[in-house]
């Protein structure tokens, strides 16, 4: 029976009885470079996934547990724990000739006929196995491992940092520069040198959190590739509105500004309700790729949930890498369909009045008349008409204020800021 995985057609293993009886013949080959992903149905029982035979006895036994090299009595345990999302293995073998060379062949899904192993046959999917009949250099393996990371949505490990490389080579994905994103990284790409064309993919270490696909079919050679920080999917407050607290870097590679369809299931967040009353969730996307959302470089995206039911969140059309900068990072934050985001600049002790508050407006329709009045100093009032979805205010002192938003169509929105001194902490002691 066809499964599938990550979109791509996967052959399911039930019981010994549906194991694949056409065995892999390898004729002579002493060396060769073997590649497979699995998915494991169950973790209960240690299960055989490939076994490697030659006229006389078992060489190797792959399991969902560890690597047996039988032969020369070699084991590796798996230090991961047993998760049943999809995993890559391989098995590089590189043998001299020793006298006659012994016919060897895999067979996939049951154990060794000629050992007696205290193993299961295998429950779960295969999708695709690759060999090479010699020994692929280090960067050629990570070619390979990168092709089927982003073919089935899994994350190479990056125990130590992991680039993933094109079929030319590449870096399509830098390890230490993202290496504060590494978690959950998955992609979209094309690469006909390999086969590749993933228009549409999702993490299958999260299964169902988010899907991401390119509108339009991708160029050869292009790819855009994204991890998070592992944050909690938890929202808090932050500068009048409430924003998630897990950051996605997503990095694009010859994809010329993409333009993407992005849905993400609201019941994988870790509040029970996120959102309140009249709110709605926004994508927030930092264009400089460096997480501080900074002000005028921050774009807004608002979502539409499709059904309340399924609690599928769609950000449509959502343009990545507009500056060419190569990455961007972006989260969720929930708040009205008309908002305003305060960015305060605190002014110093020394000079009172030299603080600023800048604006963004997302949502609603131009004009925009923003009103920003001083409720600790009633002497400060200010009141803008504007087209553009950006203001900043100047000669700002300490105290609180109470912004004031409306747009053509008379949404209005209100939000009471705080600013303090910077360095307030400080004195300046006399010396005696």
């Amino acid at each position: 029976r066809l499964k599938t995985i990550n979109n791509n057609p996967a052959l399911l293993f039930t019981d010994a009885s549906n194991t694949l009886n056409n065995t892999l013949k390898l004729a002579d080959m002493e060396s060769f470079s073997f590649f497979t992903v699995c998915q494991e149905n169950d973790t209960l029982a240690e299960r055989v996934i490939i076994s490697l035979e030659n006229d006389s006895t078992a060489e190797m036994v792959l399991t969902n547990r560890r690597m047996a090299a039988l032969d020369v009595y070699r084991y590796l345990n798996y230090n991961e724990g047993q998760k049943t999302y999809p995993k890559i293995y391989s098995y590089i073998q590189n043998k001299s000739s020793q006298g006659e060379a012994a016919s060897r062949k895999m067979q996939f899904g049951r154990a060794p006929g000629r050992q007696q192993l205290p193993v299961a046959a295998y429950n779960g999917l295969i999708p695709e196995v690759i060999l090479f009949n010699r020994v692929l250099s280090n960067n050629e393996r990570r070619q390979v491992e990168t092709y089927l990371a982003l073919k089935y949505g899994i994350s190479l490990s990056q125990d130590f940092p992991a680039s993933y490389l094109n079929s030319n080579g590449e870096i399509i994905w830098d390890a230490e520069t993202n290496a504060s994103y590494n978690r959950n990284i998955a992609g979209i790409g094309r690469d006909d040198l390999t086969g590749l064309k993933q228009g549409s993919s999702e993490s299958t270490q999260t299964p169902g959190l988010m899907k991401i696909s390119c509108i339009n079919e991708m160029k050869n050679n292009s790819f855009v590739i994204w991890g998070d920080n592992d944050r909690p999917l938890r929202f808090e407050d932050d500068s009048g509105i409430r924003r998630l607290l897990r950051d996605w870097k997503i990095c694009s590679f010859n994809s010329d500004a993409c333009s993407l369809d992005i849905e993400i299931n609201e019941l994988s967040f870790h509040d029970i309700k996120p959102l309140r009353k009249d709110e709605i969730y926004w994508m927030m996307i930092d264009r400089t790729g460096k997480g501080n959302y900074p002000f005028g470089q921050t774009d807004y995206y608002p979502g539409q949930t499709l059904t309340r039911e399924s609690g599928i969140i769609k950000f449509s059309s959502v343009e990545i890498d507009a500056d060419s900068s190569g990455s961007d990072i972006f989260t969720l934050v929930s708040a009205p369909s008309l908002f305003a985001r305060a960015i305060v600049l605190s002014p110093s002790c020394n000079e009172e009045y030299s603080g600023n508050i800048q604006t963004e407006v997302a949502g609603g329709k131009a004009p925009f008349t923003i009103t920003l009045s001083g409720t600790s100093k009633s002497g400060y009032h200010q009141s803008i008409n504007i087209n553009t979805r950006d203001h900043v205010f100047e000669n700002i002192s300490q105290g609180s204020y109470m912004l004031h938003l409306s747009d053509a169509n008379k949404e209005i929105f209100t939000e009471e800021i705080w600013v303090s001194n910077t360095r307030s902490w400080e004195s300046s002691i006399r010396d005696s």
